[in-house]
């Protein structure tokens, strides 16, 4: 990827151009060395001066970095009526964000983190330059790579309501197991004002074993129709019916239901709209409020995009990255789409080499049973598949020269394509821009 714009890439940039500068006149001047040859003797160690304009700002970068976590931790307790929420899981973190922005906003001044701004640093630039003292409520998504990263944001921002979408495989192979995944997860209730509220995913086994010790108030979302066998309050969505991207259902929150139609893309973001649903409910926005904004709407995910084309083509852009379970739910709203033909194209899942050849194995059914076909760069799935079904129609393509050619087969009409992981630019323009 391009570097972003920051001051300390800027620092580093100066110094790699600075010190070509001075290396040219030492080596032209002081050793008569022409000109070409220093430059190219230079060039050729481009990583090492980089690698020493890191070392050069390590300094600066870490006094700016304590410094802007000081300013927003100190703007934050002069802010004394601004309620805070912290949004964490595997997957579905900037979703509901999304949907929980829409749902306050009708009522409230919402200040969400942008993007996928999911760290301490990126949440107090957030603060320090959007939050202000007309702001009611301030969403700051939260994510981990490592044990202690959403404890970091979280002592940052005390939380009056942490959500927990759920926990899944995603990054287990930096986490090493889903229970250390989900004890990375669980920091973010340690972030709670001794009055805040916890809100969990009663569907998740990982999510709801958070809620047993927890002394804070607590409430549960769940849209599986199970024994709900719980002391505390729960968002229950029930008979639920689908028309393509038309969600009709029935909300239940204590002793309340309604009846509430909106649209949303793609099934698996039912839940995360449900945890929306749930914190805006404990924020005092009633059923029927909920049942108003949400009319009408049409809930769409920036990681998750249905594209429709001519000749009744449709594009299932799930493209942002992969995951197990991502790839599970994808696979299943594909299935919903009855075309004459369905195709995946897919570079794998890499972020579980270590036990890709267990989930490969869960997941390859689903796959044969759901797509016609399969344009793979990854050669674990491509062997997975041809070892389930030998017949089954998959090509592996491992450069993205020979998935474009690849992608030249595919029929184009009466077809739905899922674009799963991240794909290589060339080919998202290819699929969304020439061939559809």
């Amino acid at each position: 990827r391009r570097p972003r714009i920051s001051l300390r890439n800027g620092l580093i940039g100066i110094f790699v151009v600075g010190f070509y500068i001075i290396w040219n006149l030492i080596g032209v001047y002081q050793f008569s060395i022409s000109l070409p040859i220093t430059a190219f003797a230079y060039f050729s160690l481009i990583p090492l001066w980089v690698a020493c304009g890191v070392l050069v700002t390590m300094p600066f970068a870490f006094i700016s970095r304590k410094r802007k976590l000081y300013k927003a931790e100190k703007k934050l307790q002069q802010l004394h009526s601004l309620k805070t929420i912290g949004i964490t899981g595997s997957y579905g973190k900037t979703t509901t964000k999304e949907m929980l922005t829409l749902l306050l906003s009708e009522k409230f001044t919402v200040v969400p983190t942008p993007g996928n701004y999911n760290t301490d640093i990126g949440i107090a630039q957030t603060i320090l330059s959007d939050v202000t003292s007309s702001t009611d409520i301030f969403i700051a998504e939260m994510g981990a790579y490592k044990k202690g990263e959403i404890k970091k944001a979280a002592q940052l921002v005390p939380l009056d309501y942490a959500i927990v979408t759920n926990v899944g495989k995603s990054h287990i192979d930096i986490f090493g197991s889903i229970e250390e995944i989900a004890r990375a997860k669980s920091e973010i209730l340690d972030g709670l004002k001794d009055d805040g509220v916890g809100i969990l995913n009663y569907d998740n086994e990982y999510t709801k074993a958070m809620g047993v010790n927890l002394s804070n108030t607590l409430t549960y979302f769940s849209i599986v129709d199970h024994n709900h066998n719980t002391k505390h309050p729960l968002l229950l969505i029930e008979d639920i019916s689908w028309d393509d991207v038309t969600v009709k259902f029935t909300a239940r929150f204590n002793s309340e239901k309604r009846v509430i139609m909106t649209r949303i893309v793609g099934p698996h973001n039912l839940t995360n709209l449900a945890a929306a649903m749930s914190c805006a409910l404990s924020l005092g926005i009633s059923l029927p409020e909920i049942q108003s904004i949400v009319k009408g709407k049409i809930f769409t995910s920036s990681h998750f995009k249905l594209h429709k084309r001519k000749n009744n083509v449709t594009i299932i852009n799930d493209s942002y990255n992969s995951n197990p379970d991502g790839f599970t739910a994808a696979l299943d709203f594909l299935k919903s789409h009855k075309k004459t033909s369905t195709y995946v194209v897919t570079k794998g899942i890499p972020e579980v080499s270590k036990q890709i050849t267990t989930i490969y194995n869960s997941l390859v059914p689903h796959i044969v049973n759901t797509a016609d076909g399969v344009i793979t760069s990854d050669p674990i799935l491509y062997r997975a598949l041809k070892d389930f079904s030998p017949d089954y129609n998959v090509t592996l393509a491992k450069t993205n020269e020979q998935i474009n050619i690849a992608l030249e087969t595919l029929p184009r009409k009466n077809m739905c394509i899922l674009l799963e992981g991240r794909l290589h630019p060339d080919t998202m323009t290819k699929i969304l821009h020439e061939l559809f």
